[in-house]
């Protein structure tokens, strides 16, 4: 078989279509018949018979005619090495009968004697006739049989393929994913570029937030914009103006989301920029000996590190490494599901790099429960409370003991100072840090000795000139020692001007033991009734107000039982026993800590003293075999991003035609501060989250759940999407009317050859999208006449061989049938080339070729 371009003429057969013609040429050219009317004389018959002979066995260019000559060289004959038999049945087949009756008149003259008449018929069509056949007194009829001719039919047509492909710039669109929760701070995102681009042609951030922001891109601001939808499970889109375009860069591009309100978080979202390329091949990744290296960029945040992602390995995982640049002054840790692969307990600056071999061996060595499936990344730091806590800031009150015994000067790492000098320092220094964190926390100053004197305390304060000032100022008074009235003293200021939606502690410090009542008359007061009062005091505090108490026994001669009943057996607070400054500086760290800790309110932080950042040069990098290759020889990648599923249940689903090869599909789901807590396809399981067993708390999540390819089948597929609306499997509803799945599919670019037609010349084809937006493609590409074709309407020229094998493939990407592409060609840049076989012999007929000769 010879195959040839369009400006090429050649053969076109199929083995089937060889075998069968031979059959029947080499049966019909060795069989005649014929009828006699009368009787006929020897030499009638032999004319009959050698006339169609010498039709049938002479070619055109054997013949040295003038008026054939004069056919050929005008174009009328192109085959010359038709016999003369052919020639005439083509006329007949093309309804140039009077041309096919000069033939035979020019090439008979003379090969019949005159007193006989004869005539040529085609399926009993008179062609030519050299006499009144009525008349015939005796009739000879000699026939034969040609195949590839038919009335009306091409006797050689032509057979296309059309062959969708790159033009000299494609359409690449790049996508960056948010966590499911990420926070809570500034916002870095990087994004990779193709190297070789030529302009961005959209880009735009989709997200769920609560918040006005600014956008910086590679540092340069980039516009303000404000919040569309007050709702972190409503997800916005957010274009870049055109004119920031600029601002992009080829290769790695980091994009800083600054958030303008207290909401300082992203629920899920994705960052998509297109551009337009001659890098056809681009991938965002490395490819190389059927391995793919793939870097992870983390989601740069710089407030409170607390990042619930995830990350997808499309296949059979070799290795994986973790490099992490963060700031922290409180511990931060890495989870894979529901392993912890990394803890560190330094603070400050870190750069560190969690090794393949230690990753591996969190894993027993095997990564089969990380290969083809979406594994929840968490990074940030262990809550130092439970979720839920919907505590804020604080307003403490520190009760200091003043009584003559803080005046002793035996703190053995002080020398030269009392206990109260020491006492101060730790006091100031207490202050400090606080206000250091948040100035929306608020500290109360009581000193007390037998009681709690006038001007001996300060009011709730985040003025810390104010609050060093007065605790410089203290002065030793009595010896006597009451504990009940510091804390009345305390839970007073409390309530009077405390804010109730932040945590409330009262910090008691004394060297002695309680001596002194508040309430109960003195004359019925000793050591016994005094500590009694004190520790109904606290445990009132903590149970009317829920104040949390923290004491510190501090020196040999504390009252320590007393104390601790008052913190830890009263309240859920804590007690501390110093002898040295050191002690006691960590005694108040510790309670800094705790007051200030670091809780949830589900998935956002109520972070009090807790400062850290994760620079967005942190990174996964994952190497693998994968399971589909990203692109295969004959097929082109397109990629499609549905429409919003649109409910609340929430339950989508994606049409996917035959013949095609997934390479990726992503559904994205938005959970707000809750969790993805699973994904069906057609009933089968893409991701559970309670498969790990533990709290959700514990766990990251994933905003883009990848479906492995292999849950994905031609026709109708289901997706229904779930979102943990709690910190536990119980508690389950559905998820985001904006949630959708965005796929890549290799399609095949042709299809076969189309069945022969009369011509193959090419048209400008009008084509919609489901999309609402339309294009006009020329097939071939460098069609350039006024031929009009519209893929809806089905309105083509059904005998143009390019034509119909436009419709053919073009009807491949209209995955409902209902004339509008589900598959935007015209995004993908693709380009329609096309192969013509010319001259391919017609299978049509046999049509019967008679001789008649009469007398």
């Amino acid at each position: 078989m010879l195959i040839k371009t369009k400006s090429k003429k050649g053969f076109y057969f199929s083995m089937d279509a060889i075998l069968f013609t031979s059959i029947i040429i080499l049966t019909l050219t060795l069989t005649f018949s014929f009828y006699v009317s009368k009787a006929p004389s020897t030499s009638n018959n032999l004319y009959s018979k050698d006339l169609v002979n010498v039709l049938s066995s002479i070619n055109i260019e054997e013949i040295n005619n003038t008026y054939i000559e004069s056919l050929v060289s005008s174009g009328q004959i192109k085959r010359l090495e038709n016999s003369v038999l052919e020639q005439i049945g083509l006329f007949w087949a093309e309804g140039k009968t009077t041309l096919a009756a000069n033939i035979i008149e020019n090439v008979t003259d003379g090969l019949i004697p005159g007193n006989l008449n004869y005539g040529v018929y085609v399926d009993n069509e008179e062609i030519y006739s050299s006499g009144d056949i009525n008349t015939a007194s005796t009739l000879i009829s000699s026939k034969k049989i040609v195949s590839g001719i038919a009335k009306d039919k091409p006797t050689l047509g032509f057979s296309a393929k059309v062959i969708f492909s790159g033009q000299q710039e494609k359409t690449i669109s790049t996508y960056s994913y948010f966590g499911g929760f990420v926070g809570d701070g500034i916002i870095t995102q990087y994004l990779i570029l193709p190297n070789n681009y030529d302009n961005i042609t959209s880009a735009y951030l989709e997200f769920a937030i609560d918040s006005d922001f600014d956008i910086n891109i590679n540092d340069i601001y980039s516009g303000t914009y404000s919040n569309i939808e007050s709702n972190n499970k409503k997800a916005d889109k957010y274009n870049i103006t055109s004119l920031n375009y600029q601002n992009f860069q080829p290769g790695i591009n980091k994009v800083e989301i600054n958030f303008l309100d207290d909401s300082k978080f992203i629920g899920g979202g994705f960052l998509k920029v297109d551009v337009l390329s001659d890098d056809v091949n681009y991938l965002p990744f490395e490819y190389v000996d059927n391995i793919i290296t793939k870097k992870i960029y983390l989601n740069g945040i710089n407030g409170v590190v607390n990042l619930y992602s995830s990350f997808y390995v499309p296949g059979q995982l070799n290795s994986i490494e973790t490099f992490l640049n963060y700031t922290t002054n409180y511990p931060l840790f890495v989870g894979f599901g529901n392993i912890t692969v990394f803890e560190g307990n330094l603070t400050e600056d870190v750069t560190i790099t969690i090794t393949n071999s230690s990753i591996g061996q969190s894993f027993n060595d095997s990564y089969n429960l990380l290969s083809e499936t979406t594994t929840p990344l968490r990074i940030g730091h262990f809550a130092t409370d439970r979720l839920g806590d919907f505590s804020r800031r604080t307003d403490s009150i520190i009760a200091t003991d003043v009584s003559s015994s803080m005046d002793t000067e035996d703190v053995e790492d002080a020398p030269g100072q009392s206990r109260l000098d020491v006492a101060k320092t730790v006091e100031k220094n207490f202050v400090n840090f606080v206000f250091n964190k948040s100035l929306e926390n608020r500290i109360g100053l009581v000193s007390y000795h037998s009681s709690v004197e006038p001007g001996q305390s300060e009011d709730l304060t985040n003025n810390n000139v104010t609050l060093l000032n007065k605790i410089d100022s203290y002065k030793t008074k009595s010896q006597n020692t009451c504990f009940s009235c510091a804390i009345d003293s305390a839970i007073d200021k409390l309530e009077d001007d405390g804010d109730p939606t932040k945590k409330w502690a009262v910090i008691i410090m004394s060297d002695g033991t309680a001596d002194k009542c508040d309430s109960i008359p003195q004359s019925q007061c000793n050591e016994e009734t005094a500590k009694n009062e004190a520790i109904t005091y606290a445990c009132q505090a903590f149970q009317e107000y829920n104040i949390s108490l923290y004491s510190i026994g501090y020196g040999a001669g504390t009252d320590n039982t007393t104390l601790k009943n008052i913190s830890e057996d009263c309240s859920d607070g804590l007690f501390f026993h110093s002898n040295n400054q050191s002690s006691l500086q960590a005694a108040f760290d510790s309670i800094a800590e705790e007051i200030m800790s670091l809780t949830f309110d589900y998935q956002k932080t109520v972070a009090e003293g807790v400062s850290s950042t994760l620079h967005p040069n942190s990174y996964i990098e994952l190497k693998y075999t994968p399971t589909t290759s990203p692109f295969v020889f004959g097929e082109i990648p397109i990629n499609i991003e549905s429409d919003t599923f649109d409910n609340n249940i929430t339950s989508g689903s994606v049409e996917i035609p035959p013949d095609v090869t997934i390479t990726e599909a992503i559904v994205t789901s938005y959970s707000g501060n809750f969790w993805s807590e699973s994904v069906t396809v057609n009933t089968n399981d893409a991701f559970d989250l309670s498969d790990y067993n533990i709290s959700y708390p514990e766990l990251g999540d994933p905003f883009h759940i990848n479906i492995p390819s292999n849950l994905l089948q031609a026709g109708s597929n289901s997706l229904d999407i779930k979102t943990a609306s709690g910190p536990s499997e119980s508690e389950i509803s559905g998820g985001s009317p904006d949630d959708k799945i965005i796929y890549t599919m290799l399609i095949p670019n042709t299809r076969s050859y189309s069945n022969v037609a009369d011509q193959a010349e090419g048209c400008n084809w009008f084509i919609e999208f489901d999309d609402g937006s339309s294009t006009t493609l020329k097939v071939p590409s460098d069609y350039n006449g006024i031929n009009s074709c519209n893929f809806k309407t089905q309105t083509y020229n059904y005998d143009d061989a390019i034509d119909i094998s436009t419709f053919q493939l073009l009807r491949e990407l209209d995955l409902d049938d209902d004339g509008l592409l589900d598959i935007n060609i015209d995004e993908q840049k693709i380009g329609a080339e096309t192969l013509v076989v010319e001259n391919i012999p017609s299978l049509w007929g046999p049509a019967v070729i008679e001789v008649r000769v009469w007398q």
